[in-house]
């Protein structure tokens, strides 16, 4: 009976240290998010909109090239903590900020409002099927197809076109609704591919990349990534998602 008892105690004790754990843990989420929404981003917002008022052509050309070099490295670091921001959201997301959307819209709508760099001659086409349903949010999903059509932009060689796909998938025993982007850059490492699966298979990585956001908010979907890289060139990257039902 007392061993009963002590090993009783012990889970007990080993539950409210876990419930301490994951208060703590959500407790440091908060206070990020918050730092990087206000206290990061704001002056960061600010700076940009300063950098872009100051340039003049009146100025030297040594200074505006300075102006527009700092105007950079301010959006980047904008950039950076809207990533941070998007992976702080994606490990802690509740079970109430999911919900029924459909994919094919979703991915249209951003479509429609992303354009390649103007300077790349990069096309964008898509073939996006309406009405096909998951259940996720609008938010990450939107923020790690952005990433994900960024990264075949920087990858796509001038004058070629970046494809997007989105339809549901049936057949024997596969029923997923799947968007996949393609470019026609060089084939993807093997170190890039091994990193992109490790970090879904774990829900980890070192450091943020935009990779590593699309790997975590898939693993947030439990959706399936697979990686088309043949060693000719152009790679497709697909996300496959359970349909809602």
């Amino acid at each position: 009976r007392l061993t009963d008892w002590q090993s009783q105690a012990n889970t007990a004790m080993t539950r409210e240290r876990v419930k301490m754990m994951r208060h703590t843990l959500l407790a440091m989420r908060t206070e990020a998010a918050e730092f990087i929404t206000h206290d990061l981003r704001t002056p960061l917002a600010a700076a940009r909109t300063w950098l872009q008022t100051v340039v003049d052509e009146r100025l030297p050309t040594e200074s505006q090239t300075a102006l527009r070099e700092a105007e950079l490295q301010v959006r980047d670091a904008f950039d950076l903590s809207e990533l941070y921001l998007s992976v702080l959201r994606a490990e802690f997301l509740p079970a109430s900020a999911l919900q029924r959307l459909d994919l094919g819209a979703l991915t249209d709508d951003l479509c429609e409002s992303l354009s390649p760099p103007t300077t790349s001659r990069i096309g964008l086409t898509r073939d996006t099927e309406i009405g096909v349903d998951v259940i996720g949010n609008a938010r990450l999903l939107t923020r790690a197809l952005t990433a994900l059509l960024n990264h075949a932009f920087a990858r796509a060689p001038t004058g070629t076109t970046v494809h997007v796909h989105v339809a549901r998938a049936q057949g024997g025993s596969m029923d997923e609704v799947q968007v996949s982007v393609a470019d026609g850059g060089g084939s993807l490492s093997l170190q890039t591919r091994m990193r992109l699966y490790q970090c879904h298979a774990s829900g980890a990585a070192r450091g943020v990349s935009p990779l590593g956001l699309v790997a975590r908010v898939a693993r947030l979907h439990q959706a399936r990534i697979r990686i088309d890289s043949p060693p000719a060139g152009g790679s497709t990257v697909t996300l496959c998602f359970k349909p809602a039902r």
